[in-house]
């Protein structure tokens, strides 16, 4: 089954496609157990009696001996849930959902929650930063004032805003549970007033709505973030990643 052309010691070169097992004990930080670079085209296994191993430290007989087989095929990952308990997905900056049994995705970051039965997150990630983000169907004008135009990028500041509000959203391994702050919370990170971040959230939800969201939502509602990293208005970043990342 997998070649690999390199392991945890296979060097900083983050350019291709790459996997990542972690471990985050209850109530603990991630510990790193692997990080492997991969051949495009040849399919890995990935489990607890595998190429690569997720469920080994601690033991979890909970996770199959193959719980993944992915395959990079240059343009996406190819990803096969094989795992008894099954396993969530997670995309950067979306909600997590139940992972099929068959994936195909184009996305910089693509986070796997294997579930086993020990009180810790087994967390596969599937990093290509060559990888964007997929073009967003085209809309069309509505016949009185509508543009499709797309919206102007985002300021340093609205981009600010967002990172500091949505922090637990956007690390990568995903944070569960993600604590969402509120604008008081936020305004002294950033060094301005609760009601200057409002404004910088609101301009940022307005290219969202222009984006298509679909309802006008509180600033605090992270559905318009979904938005903006969908339509590649918030690319990920290497602030977004533990230290163990790094």
């Amino acid at each position: 089954m997998a070649t690999l052309s390199g392991g945890q010691d296979a060097g900083n070169d983050m350019t291709g496609p790459r996997v990542h097992v972690l471990v985050v004990p209850d109530g603990g930080k991630p510990v790193l157990l692997g990080s492997h670079d991969v051949t495009p085209n040849v399919p890995v296994a990935i489990g607890r009696e595998s190429n690569i191993g997720v469920g080994i430290d601690p033991i979890d007989f909970g996770v199959s001996r193959r719980a993944l087989v992915a395959t990079s095929t240059g343009s996406a990952w190819r990803i096969e849930l094989h795992n008894h308990n099954r396993a969530d997905l997670q995309l950067w900056g979306q909600p997590s959902m139940p992972a099929q049994l068959v994936e195909t995705l184009a996305w910089p970051r693509i986070a796997y929650h294997v579930r086993g039965k020990l009180p810790v997150r087994h967390w596969v990630l599937f990093d290509d930063p060559s990888l964007g983000f997929p073009d967003p169907p085209p809309r069309s004008p509505s016949l009185v004032t509508e543009s499709v135009d797309r919206p102007a990028p985002l300021t340093d500041a609205e981009r600010a805003a967002i990172r500091v509000m949505f922090g637990d959203l956007l690390a990568w391994p995903p944070r569960t549970p993600a604590v969402l702050l509120q604008l008081k919370q936020a305004g002294p990170r950033l060094g301005i007033v609760r009601e200057g971040v409002a404004r910088r959230l609101e301009r940022a939800r307005g290219k969202a709505l222009a984006l298509g969201l679909g309802r006008t939502v509180p600033v605090t509602d992270p559905v318009y973030l979904y938005v903006l990293v969908r339509a590649g208005y918030l690319p990920p970043t290497d602030e977004d990643l533990d230290p163990v990342l790094r």
